[in-house]
């Protein structure tokens, strides 16, 4: 909007001033001014995307190095990375797409996947070492993921 005012402005004076030369240099005034303007706000984008990202990859580095924590979620996080827990939620939902629950979720149920291929532990390993505690919780999170109970996974 200040933008837009600084426009108005320069217009009306423009509209004002009859000498060619004065109108010529007040015009390129203006044409500076908007260039100066435009790339300050792509100067901005480019921070607040890159300080974003940087967010983000870190959000997804704690939750790689602890999704085996039950307690992890986000609160947890906001509180690792003194942040407001409704600003996080936002920034990642607007980075990935989906919820940092979801993010969480989708990486506790690919380590599962991996470790009960694997075949060396029992169910109730593989859910303890995901950051589950019920078997129960753990079996229907598993199916809703994949379609398929973790036992059935596990045995195919």
């Amino acid at each position: 909007t200040a933008v837009i005012i600084v426009v108005l402005i320069l217009n009306a004076i423009l509209g004002t001033v009859q000498y060619s030369k004065a109108r010529k240099s007040l015009e390129s005034l203006k044409n500076q001014l908007l260039e100066t303007i435009a790339h300050c706000i792509s100067q901005k984008n480019y921070f607040a995307s890159s300080a974003g990202s940087l967010l983000i990859k870190k959000v997804e580095q704690i939750v790689k190095d602890n999704y085996m924590d039950a307690n992890l979620g986000l609160s947890a996080i906001s509180r690792a990375l003194s942040l407001n827990a409704s600003y996080l939620s936002d920034a990642f939902r607007r980075f990935h797409g989906q919820t940092l629950s979801q993010y969480i979720t989708q990486v506790r149920m690919a380590k599962a996947r991996d470790l009960l291929l694997s075949g060396e532990l029992s169910l109730v390993e593989v859910m303890e070492q995901v950051g589950y505690s019920d078997p129960y919780y753990f079996s229907k999170r598993f199916k809703k993921f994949y379609g398929v109970p973790p036992s059935a996974y596990k045995a195919n």
